[in-house]
């Protein structure tokens, strides 16, 4: 539109200003609702001419489907945005696209096409079907206005483990829905007049696309959970709203308050009797006083120090915290509450007395029961996760054991004189604790027990009062960790119990046996003293864990000096003293277990060095009487001395010696080949690459790896003399003396003839073979006299040193396979012992292959990931142990016969508790069935209860109780007065309502339509939820 203005300046000019007003253009309320439009018509939403083919999801409803949902973002102005959510159910384990198919369009139709009332419907039915042209898509109502009479999802549970369904699906019995929210909490529709403006933006659109799916905006905060909506179809609109009080109204807290609020919105103008309004109740028991889990927790006072910990010798395990077992699980309760709901379905109004001095709605009554448990698993601190992050934190530091120790002398108040040196020394020596009372004890007693290195090599210089771990308690570990040393066994942790696996449990240890850690029962010396170290490190942290260290590494040096064997590595200690040969250390383990087994390998050579010196000093002694006569004798030099066999071990089979066929071939007794460790083989394997390829660096490496050759060449020519390389080959490597056959040819027929002989292989007879030069040079030295391959002292010196060296980080980090065995075995066997193998069997194998590669990897970086796990794991026994504890327990007197059912239904609460912080279980036979009955004992009420009252109702629930195979307890009073039975006069926490009907509306000649009203009462709200229907056509 163009108008003129004409308008008189100073100039006495005129001009003429056109404004153009085009009125054309969309405003921001009009680009909404376009907004709106598009994404129903791309969600293939909008409607399409029905069809007579089945619906393919004609039955889903909330307990066999599975919520999907999709959003969008759309705007109102510039300022103003919106998410439009599509909510949908979808057939379990099934996620199909609506916009993957074509024929979609067609399936969506035919799921808001189903008549929801044949009564209502029965003339167009048969028009259609006598008719050849089928009825209009608008003579057909909304799937959605039928759900609304769709008893089937009444009070089920609508949560999905993947994202916040809303509660109008609950409200309102809906399997597909729309939600417009505020994309920011701050900018909700607080204003009548805001949400007004969307729901006609909504109807526009409703009737621009012919969407039969309801559009609902949230108004309000989101906290007050409020929603209005609108659906249209079939020439029908359904109005949601919602009414939301923070109080219960006192005329409308029962059945027949609701009842006149619902007659009033449907309609006074209906005669009672021509319609029937259908009630659905739902009351919820809140059961308290849980009681808490029966395990036997310790729970440390972390203000108190280890120092401050001190003992009687005879009741250690009472008072010193469990050095056995990882801790494990939460001392938290993980169930926060457990709600008990009664439901009656499709009653008539007519038959429910509901008020508040009488109630027909007997719990017992109802035959369908619900349970729902809120836990609150991830607010719970677990011991064994938690004590792992700490353990995990220790990495990053640098400072070593000395370091550490040596700031805990300098703390100390005063310097010792060198008097004052001496008088502790004395003290030491002559305290009751000390290694002279000890040495006493052991001689007294006549046993072999080793005395600790302890009290043997205990370090004057550091002032006992301040170190952070007390002497007794450190005394209590070695004892533990070193049984032969300890002389209080019958005292010892006598209740500390450990946790193990079944030996004949194949596939666990099967699995992991893959582990690069320790011993694979958790029962060796690392296994244990890693333990003990992740406990000290709790309790003590820095300082604490190295004075244990070095404690656990004197422990180590002295035995070596001892030539006592380390326990706890191979398995049985008399077994590994009895054998001949060491063992080397098994490189499928961490290197730390390697190091203590190299140690280990070092005390017995050290002990076979001792005990060959014995045997010498003994066979001189022998050979070399003693002469007592003054006299000099003197006898005359042969010219060549004889040769005397040394070093002997037996004789190889019947083989004689080819120079002296007489003399029997003989096995010399050798030096063992040098054990090593993994970092030993990777740096003996860096020098021989670093020698290069030129001749003098490979004439070097070859010498190098003939040592062992010419040791065992030694001491064969020593324990046979007059042999040959050929003897040394026929013993040491068969496979090089072959038969050959030789052609000679006789003197008298000169006829070629073919014998056959042994010689040495074609490889042997190379020239410059190193076989040759070393057998060349190779003198007659017994294994005695021969220098040691195997140097055990240098070796022992420097893993001493090694361990010495050694931060708390690098601790840390060499016992961090190790720990975590430990947690994985704790983890299973806590898990086995209570049956959920077949529930944690996933994440078992899940955790195991991680930490195979972890382990095997040294990747620091990833254990966290394992932790995560073992969080899981704890998760899930805590939860079962407090279920058990709640069903399981003393009082709830289960038959044997029952127990089956009641493992099952506790296993299946446990599943579903962790797939969803509330877990919602239907009961088959309500009170009467056995989980009811263990149900009713969970709801007893408290001693406050008059007897006479309780009296009444002796009668109604003696079948009931009759029915438990129980003994009669004379000390249970519960148990004599009923008091574990729900009784009837139980106040709910919580009520719910459902009234439906059908009825025309909102006329007398109107169409019936769909009326629903969804109320919850308890404590601290009243909400209303209403969807009421009404005829558009006929009013």
């Amino acid at each position: 539109m163009t108008s003129t203005k004409k308008v008189n300046t100073e100039d006495s000019e005129d001009h003429e200003i056109f404004d153009i007003n085009d009125f054309t253009t969309a405003s921001d309320w009009e680009r909404f609702i376009v907004q709106i439009e598009e994404i129903i018509s791309e969600w293939k939403l909008n409607s399409t001419p029905f069809e007579d083919s089945s619906d393919l999801h004609k039955d889903l409803n909330f307990e066999n489907g599975e919520w999907e949902q999709k959003s969008e973002t759309i705007q109102f102005a510039e300022e103003i945005s919106f998410t439009l959510t599509y909510y949908y159910l979808t057939p379990k384990n099934i996620h199909p696209d609506i916009n993957s198919k074509k024929n979609e369009t067609s399936e969506v139709s035919k799921s808001d096409s189903v008549d929801f009332d044949s009564t209502a419907f029965s003339t167009i039915k048969q028009t259609s079907n006598n008719d050849n042209n089928s009825v209009s898509i608008v003579n057909l109502p909304p799937k959605s206005m039928a759900d609304l009479l769709n008893k089937t999802n009444d009070f089920q549970n609508v949560t999905s483990s993947q994202f916040n369904t809303p509660s109008v699906a609950y409200f309102y019995g809906l399997c597909r829905f729309l939600v417009i929210s505020p994309t920011r909490c701050n900018n909700f529709i607080d204003t009548e007049s805001r949400a007004n403006v969307i729901l006609s933006s909504i109807s526009i659109a409703i009737n621009n696309t012919g969407c039969l799916v309801p559009i609902f905006v949230q108004v309000n905060m989101i906290e007050r959970d409020m929603y209005l909506g609108l659906c249209e179809g079939s020439a029908l609109k359904t109005h949601f709203q919602t009414v939301h009080f923070r109080y219960t109204p006192p005329q409308y807290s029962f059945l027949p308050g609701l009842l006149e609020i619902f007659k009033s919105k449907i309609g006074n103008h209906l005669n009672e009797s021509s319609y029937l309004i259908s009630v659905s109740v739902r009351f919820t028991y809140l059961i308290q006083e849980l009681d808490e889990m029966k395990e036997s927790k310790r729970v440390l006072i972390k203000d108190k120090s280890i120092q401050d910990i001190d003992i009687v010798d005879d009741r250690l395990e009472d008072i010193y915290p469990d050095i056995k077992n990882l801790p494990f699980g939460s001392d938290q309760e993980c169930i926060e509450s457990i709600y008990l709901a009664c439901i009656w379905s499709n009653l008539s109004e007519d038959i429910i007395v509901d008020s508040e001095s009488y109630n027909d709605l007997n719990p017992q009554h109802s035959n369908h029961w619900c349970i729902t448990i809120n836990n609150i698993l991830d607010k719970c601190e677990y011991k064994l996760s938690n004590c792992l992050n700490q353990y995990l934190n220790e990495l990053k530091k640098t400072i070593t054991v000395n370091q550490l120790m040596g700031q805990a002398n300098s703390n100390s108040s005063h310097d010792l004189n060198t008097e004052e040196l001496k008088h502790k020394s004395l003290q030491k020596l002559t305290s009751s604790g000390s290694a002279a009372r000890k040495l006493d004890q052991m001689y007294s007693m006549g046993s072999n027990i080793v005395e600790k290195a302890t009290n043997k090599m205990r370090i004057l210089n550091i002032n006992d009062t301040i170190l952070p771990i007390d002497k007794g308690f450190l005394d209590f570990i070695m004892d533990y960790l070193f049984p032969d040393a300890n002389l209080r066994q019958s005292n010892v942790s006598s209740n500390q119990v450990i946790n193990k696996v079944d030996s004949s449990d194949d596939f666990f240890f099967k699995k992991m046996s893959l582990l690069k850690a320790s011993s694979l029962k958790n029962d060796g010396l690392l296994n244990k003293f890693v333990i003990c170290l992740n406990l000290i490190n709790q309790l003590g942290k820095s300082a604490a864990l190295a004075q244990l260290w070095q404690e656990f590494v004197l422990e180590l040096r002295y035995r070596y000096d001892s030539a006592v064997l380390i326990p706890g590595l191979e398995g049985d200690l008399k077994k590994v003293q009895s054998e001949d040969s060491m063992k080397a250390p098994d490189l499928s383990r961490c290197l730390l277990h390697q190091k203590i087994q190299m140690l280990n390998c070092c005390i017995k050579k050290k002990l076979e060095r001792q005990q060959i010196e014995k045997e010498i000093e003994q066979q001189i002694k022998t050979e070399c009487p003693k002469n007592n006569s003054d006299e000099d004798e003197f006898f005359d030099c042969e010219d060549e001395q004889p040769v005397i066999a040394e070093g002997r071990f037996k004789q190889f089979g019947e083989l004689t010696l080819l120079r002296k066929p007489s003399e029997p071939l003989y096995v010399p007794k050798t030096q063992e080949p040098a054990p090593m460790t993994e970092d030993m083989l990777e740096q003996h394997a860096s020098v021989l690459l670093n020698l290069g390829n030129n001749d003098d660096a490979s004439l070097l490496r070859a010498k190098i790896q003939s040592a062992s050759l010419l040791s065992d060449m030694q001491a064969f020519k020593a324990a046979n003399p007059g042999c040959v390389l050929e003897d040394f080959v026929r013993w040491y490597s068969p496979r090089d003396w072959v038969q050959v056959e030789i052609k000679e040819t006789d003197s008298d027929s000169n006829e070629e003839k073919i014998t056959k002989k042994y010689d040495l292989s074609n490889r042997m007879k190379i020239p410059g073979n190193m076989w040759v030069e070393v057998w060349e040079n190779a003198k007659s030295v017994p294994v005695r006299r021969q220098k040691r391959l195997f140097d055990d002292t240098k070796e022992a010196e420097q893993i001493f040193e090694w361990l010495n060296s050694l931060s708390i980080g690098q601790i840390i980090e060499h016992t961090l396979p190790i720990i975590f065995y430990s947690s994985i075995y704790t983890c299973y066997a806590e898990a086995f012992n209570l049956e959920l193998s077949s529930i944690t069997e996933p994440i078992f194998e899940a955790m195991i292959d991680k930490a195979i590669k972890i382990t095997r990897n040294n990747d620091t970086n990833k254990y966290q990931d394992l932790v995560n796990y073992i969080k899981s794991f704890e998760q899930i026994v805590t939860l079962m142990k407090s279920l058990n504890a709640k069903f399981k327990n003393r009082k709830s007197k289960i038959a044997n016969a029952d127990m089956e059912e009641v493992e099952n239904f506790l296993k299946e609460l446990l599943k579903q508790s962790l797939d969803q912080e509330f877990c919602q279980i239907n009961i088959k036979n309500g009170a009467h069935s056995v989980i009811g009955l263990l149900i009713s004992r969970l709801c007893r009420k408290k001693n406050s209860i008059r007897k006479p009252k309780i009296s009444r109702y002796l009668n109604e629930y003696q079948s009931i109780k009759s029915s438990i195979d129980v003994s009669e307890d004379e000390e249970d009073e519960d148990a004599n007065n009923m008091n574990n039975v729900l009784l009837p006069f139980e106040k709910p926490f919580q009520r719910e309502y459902i009234l439906r009907s059908s009825v025309p509306r909102p006329a007398p000649y109107s169409r019936q339509s769909p009326q629903r009203m969804y109320c919850r009462i308890n404590n601290i709200e009243f909400k209303l939820a209403g969807a009421f229907t009404e005829d558009t056509m006929f009013f």
